[in-house]
């Protein structure tokens, strides 16, 4: 069997923008403040700025406004541009705390989860009502979801028996329709397709038709 996963192209581009911020930014930062970097993020003193994840969290609530706003206006461009910059600067933020393990002293995890489903939402409201009448976008919207989250749970559970430890979202295991091994590094293999930067690849098209 191939590989269970696909390129993912918003992964690629915020990994791209981690490495460079750690190369032209933080590692520069590190040797002028000859500090580890994870205490110069825990810093609230120091003679230089220090950019922290938590600013992107910020950011993701303006991007989200920028997108509606853009949205509202039919303008197809810069709500794509929006619909892909969210999700970057999503996964850049989860990027820099996961490279310097940084865990910080605010609570920022619930704004971010917060950000993530008004931005769902706006999905799927601007979608939903873009059109007075139904249409096949309306119809692959919904399964195209359900199987983003049916990758997502057989994923998580085939690293869980890989590794012998139960999955997080144990409530989860109710969609799982088989115990057997192979069977789920099937469902992962033909639903690989199926994750959250096609699902916005998916949307930016359907825009052409709704916009």
């Amino acid at each position: 069997m191939e590989s269970l996963e696909t390129f993912n192209t918003h992964e690629y581009i915020s990994s791209q923008l981690t490495d460079y911020l750690h190369n032209y930014y933080y590692s520069i930062l590190q040797k002028k403040e000859n500090k580890k970097i994870t205490d110069l993020l825990l810093s609230n003193h120091s003679s230089h700025f220090i950019f922290k994840p938590e600013y992107l969290i910020y950011l993701l609530f303006y991007q989200i406004f920028l997108l509606s706003h853009n949205w509202s206006q039919k303008n197809i461009i810069f709500t794509n541009i929006y619909l892909h910059l969210y999700y970057i600067t999503y996964l850049l933020e989860s990027n820099i705390k996961n490279k310097y393990h940084y865990n910080s002293p605010f609570d920022t995890n619930i704004l971010k989860e917060i950000s993530n489903y008004l931005f769902n939402y706006i999905i799927f409201y601007k979608i939903n009502y873009s059109s007075s009448s139904f249409s096949i976008i309306h119809l692959f919207l919904p399964i195209f979801s359900f199987l983003i989250n049916y990758h997502e749970i057989h994923k998580n559970r085939l690293l869980s028996l890989e590794h012998k430890v139960e999955p997080e979202h144990s409530i989860r295991k109710l969609l799982i329709f088989t115990p057997n091994k192979k069977n789920i590094q099937k469902i992962v293999y033909y639903t690989r397709h199926f994750h959250f930067s096609n699902f916005l690849f998916f949307i930016s098209i359907c825009s052409l038709f709704f916009l």
